[in-house]
């Protein structure tokens, strides 16, 4: 199961289970709470009551049940309509009943039937004839818990203290059973709101988590590849400080693995240079050698200690790029400029194979760039035009065209089209590899195999790409694409 849905899950059964328990709570204590409002507004009822009574139907400090019933003897229940909170109230719904001292009735707004009954067991009669708080909760009917009423009684006492009765007021737990329907609905509908309102900030906040889960996949697995990107960013400080962990991981293990290949390769080109040097050396050395022997392999020597110092120049280069170890200094470039100065500098190179360059490029067109970078960068691509060009033709066929042209949307485009052998299928698939090299056309001798690494190395940061292709007839075309001409 995914992180999203195993967060978004622990959080609804979390939250759903706190808010049932909390509406089961609330829910058991409305009824109590309900009834102990009832209760305490029945208890008020009923002192007042009996203070009306005591300045109405007491004479001579006794009761006069005659008076009582003048009292309350209009028997009409009903009362002007009110609508409560939804309820519509048509009748009174409170019972009033009196007893004498000996807990006999003596009034019952009932009706007559309870006149002269004994009252005296029930607690609210009893324990006010004792000068306690008299009241009960009885049912009706035994089975129906709604049918419960609550009777709240008060003494009723002569001038001088003496216990004369007492008077109970009732209510129905059915008169406000209606509002404890309302209020449970009114709990539901705002506990729905709640959970509804924490199940989406829950949804919103498993969303966020697995986004930069995701975002931290992605990315990792592009470290170390050619699609490698900066670390995204992320909505919280946790997942960014992982993110930069790994880069950091990241980064120590290219390094480790980046010496390792180093030190692997570099022995491995020297290796063969340096036999060489070795063999020709013990030849030298022996004297029964012809003159132009000797000096075959001393040229040797020489042949190959200039390849191994490419060597090392050109992987110390390449290390520098690679690790940013050099700063770059960027400036405004004329590629024109650049262009015929680096002609100029092969002239040499050009006249002893006959070979013609050709530069097609408008004045107008700069790029801002490290200038020595780029010489070398565009110096390899012209060299290797140089090296795998034909020689025994006639100057007029055997050339290379460099073409710079500015595109839409502001790309330069700088192409070198040299008319030699061509690309091998096995070039075209190690085009890129660190040591590897094709042999030249005209020798056997090979390069350091590092020109192209380098060269591509130096284009990523200058966020331009490199491509080579065959050309037909023959030839090869090496193609700089700078993602934007600045001027």
């Amino acid at each position: 199961m995914k992180i999203r849905n195993q967060i978004f899950l622990a959080f609804f059964t979390l939250l759903v289970g706190v808010l049932v328990y909390a509406l089961r709570v609330a829910d058991q204590e409305l009824r109590p709470r309900y009834m102990e409002a009832v209760e305490d507004t029945l208890v008020d009822e009923s002192h007042l009551l009996v203070h009306l009574i005591s300045k109405v139907a007491l004479k001579s400090d006794v009761l006069q049940a005659e008076l009582i019933q003048k009292l309350f003897e209009s028997g009409d229940r009903k009362i002007l309509p009110a609508k409560i909170h939804g309820k519509l109230k048509a009748f009174q719904e409170s019972r009033i009943y009196i007893c004498d001292s000996a807990g006999k009735v003596i009034f019952d707004s009932d009706g007559a039937e309870n006149i002269g009954k004994d009252f005296s067991q029930w607690n609210d009669v009893y324990l006010t004839l004792k000068g306690q708080y008299g009241a009960r909760s009885t049912r009706s009917n035994p089975d129906n818990p709604m049918s419960s009423v609550l009777f709240v009684a008060a003494p009723i006492l002569s001038s001088t203290g003496t216990m004369l009765g007492t008077l109970t007021v009732g209510k129905s737990l059915s008169s406000f059973h209606s509002f404890m329907l309302l209020a449970r609905k009114r709990l539901l509908i705002g506990v729905s709101q709640v959970l509804g309102i924490a199940l989406l900030l829950t949804l919103a906040l498993a969303w966020m988590i697995s986004r930069n889960l995701e975002q931290l996949k992605n990315w990792s697995l592009k470290l170390g590849t050619f699609e490698e990107e900066p670390l995204p960013k992320m909505d919280s400080l946790e997942s960014r400080e992982l993110g930069l962990s790994l880069q950091k991981m990241k980064a120590k293990l290219d390094s480790k693995e980046y010496v390792e290949n180093y030190v692997t390769n570099l022995t491995h080109e020297i290796k063969s240079p340096l036999t060489a040097i070795i063999g020709a050396a013990e030849l030298v050395s022996n004297p029964s050698l012809a003159i132009e022997t000797r000096n075959r392999f001393a040229a040797n020597i020489v042949s190959e200690s200039i390849r191994l110092k490419e060597i090392v120049d050109n992987m110390l280069e390449l290390s520098s790029v690679e690790k940013s170890s050099r700063s770059m200094k960027l400036e405004k470039i004329s590629l024109s400029t650049l262009l015929e100065e680096l002609k100029e500098s092969f002239q040499a190179s050009l006249l002893k194979r006959s070979i013609l360059i050709n530069i097609s490029c408008s004045n107008e067109i700069y790029i801002f760039a490290d200038r020595f970078l780029m010489w070398r960068c565009l110096s390899n691509l012209i060299q290797n035009a140089i090296d795998f060009s034909l020689v025994h033709v006639a100057p007029a066929e055997n050339k290379i065209e460099i073409h710079v042209s500015a595109r839409d949307g502001g790309e330069v485009q700088l192409q070198v089209l040299d008319e030699g052998v061509g690309l091998s299928h096995l070039a075209q698939k190690n085009l890129f590899q660190k040591f590897f090299s094709s042999e030249r056309p005209n020798s056997a001798s090979k390069g350091t195999g590092l020109g192209l690494a380098f060269c591509k190395e130096v284009l990523k940061k200058h966020s331009a790409t490199l491509t080579l292709e065959n050309r037909t007839p023959k030839g090869v075309k090496a193609e700089i694409r700078f993602s934007k001409q600045q001027s």
